[in-house]
This record gives structure tokens, sequence and C-alpha cells, in this order.
């Protein structure tokens, strides 16, 4: 489930398009989260998605059974939650996205297109994403709702999750519980970042007294702030998609990337696997 503050728009980069286009879609969180397209069964592996085609038919949008989906639109597919990917599957249906498929020990480049006819030349969105697995994260320095500066190069050496949202979306509120459990869960380990795009500072202050979370609240301000460019939030257009989330490494680059709400949350599970090294 993801919040909009204005209307989707297809040429956006990979992250805000992502989380934009997920109509018609299931998603299971579950040990090895599926989600199924018509008669295509993806299931998350450490490395990507693997294919399983439901009809037991030959071939479904080029792919195979047994292919491990690797890359998509130019970005690494390990990094994408089931929303995520969900969104991609549902959106070439309009839009043909370059992918890279691990079949039979090989990488093979395809063209991802879910609609009948003649497959149109692929185009990518844009830019790579700044926030994509193994990149840096990129620093920033935002304020707390005391006024105290926070910065992410100050918490090196611990597991930082960082969670982009907003009061005015639902499915961030909802997702409260999820991060004081998780903040709560691995209190040496993890430090948990709720960074609050686009509001205002006393409602902030009064989700806070109302909710008592135990993570930290921050804000970032308007759409025009570096925080909400460098980690894809906004995507230029004047939008913001949250809630978006991205664990980074005790070493600074990016572990995970996770885009949109639901429940059962797979956040949970993901960083889990993470700090526990399964």
């Amino acid at each position: 489930m993801v919040c909009e503050r204005l209307t989707r728009c297809v040429q956006r980069v990979l992250v805000v398009c992502a989380l934009l286009l997920i109509g018609g879609w299931t998603a299971a969180a579950q040990q090895g989260t599926k989600i199924e397209f018509n008669t295509v069964l993806l299931t998350q592996k450490k490395n990507g998605w693997q294919v399983e085609l439901l009809d037991h038919g030959t071939s479904k949008y080029g792919l195979l059974s047994g292919d491990l989906l690797v890359s998509v639109d130019r970005n690494d597919a390990s990094t994408f939650g089931p929303l995520v990917m969900a969104a991609f599957m549902d959106n070439a249906s309009v839009r043909a996205f370059p992918i890279i498929v691990v079949r039979g020990g090989r990488r093979r480049e395809l063209v991802l297109y879910t609609s009948d006819g003649k497959v149109p030349a692929p185009k990518t969105l844009g830019k790579k994403s700044s926030v994509a697995s193994g990149a840096e994260a990129p620093e920033w320095d935002l304020p707390s709702l005391q006024g105290q500066m926070v910065s992410l190069k100050d918490h090196r050496g611990k597991w930082v999750l960082l969670n982009f949202w907003a009061t005015w979306c639902l499915p961030c509120q909802e997702e409260s519980p999820v991060l004081s459990k998780l903040a709560l869960a691995y209190p040496q380990q993890l430090q948990v970042f709720a960074i609050a795009v686009q509001d205002e500072h006393k409602k902030l202050e009064d989700f806070a007294a109302r909710m008592k979370p135990a993570y930290t609240v921050l804000e970032s301000g308007d759409l025009k702030s570096e925080v909400a460019f460098s980690y894809g939030v906004n995507s230029g257009m004047g939008s913001a998609t949250v809630p978006f989330s991205v664990l980074v490494r005790p070493d600074g680059t990016v572990a995970y990337v996770q885009g949109g709400y639901e429940a059962p949350s797979p956040l949970e599970k993901q960083i889990s696997d993470f700090i526990t090294e399964k």
C-alpha cells in the first residue's frame, strides 16, 4: 500500500515509479516471499527473484521456469522488496523493461513486456537509484523533534534503518508499531530513524506524543531537501511517495530497500535475516 500526494507518473525515477504502480497484485510476506502475476510466480531469493510458470508453459513474457531475475531496468533486483518487484511486473504492461536473468548458469539480457502485441524498445526511467544495494548510503544531517542535529555518519558500526514517512500517510502510521518493534528487538545492533517528508512540526509532535515511538523522528523539510532527492523520495516532479525504507549496513553501504507497507510486514523478516546473518 502506497500514499501519494500527486498524480502518478510513469516517467519517474525507479523508486517512485515502482511504489506507485502496484494495482492488481498479491504479495505474501512469508518464508521466501512470493508474488504472482497471471501465471508467473516470483519467489524472493538472496540474489534476486526466482521464476516459476504456474501453467507449466514453456515460456511466459520471455521468462522460463528456473530463471533467476537479477536485474530490472538496470537496477539490482535483490534489493527489491515484494511491492517494488510487483510494481515493475505490473508496469511492464505499459512499458518494456531491460532485464537480466541467470539461466543455466549464464546471464542473459532480455526485455520484459507483459502486454500483447509487438514488444517495444525498452526505455529506462532515468539514472540508477542512489540507494542500490552495495552503494554508499547518501549522508545527511537532520534535526530531531527536539532540535538536535543527527548525522548518518555518526552511526557507523551499527545497522541503521531509515524510514521515509509522513503524518498525512495512513500506511506510514500503520507501519509505526513495526518500526518500534524492530528498534526494541535490536537495541544494540540497530538504530531506527523515521525521516518525515513534507510535514509540519506540530503534527509530528502530536504524532510522537500519541504513539510514543521507540525510534527517533527526524525532519527533512520540504520536497526540495537534499535527502529527499538523494534517496529518490522526490522524483523531481513535485511529489513524494511514502513509506519508503532503506537498511544501511554498519559500513555505510545499502543492504536493502523496500517501498510501501503491507501486513504482515516483510521488513521485519528482512532486517532480522540481515542482522542475524541468515
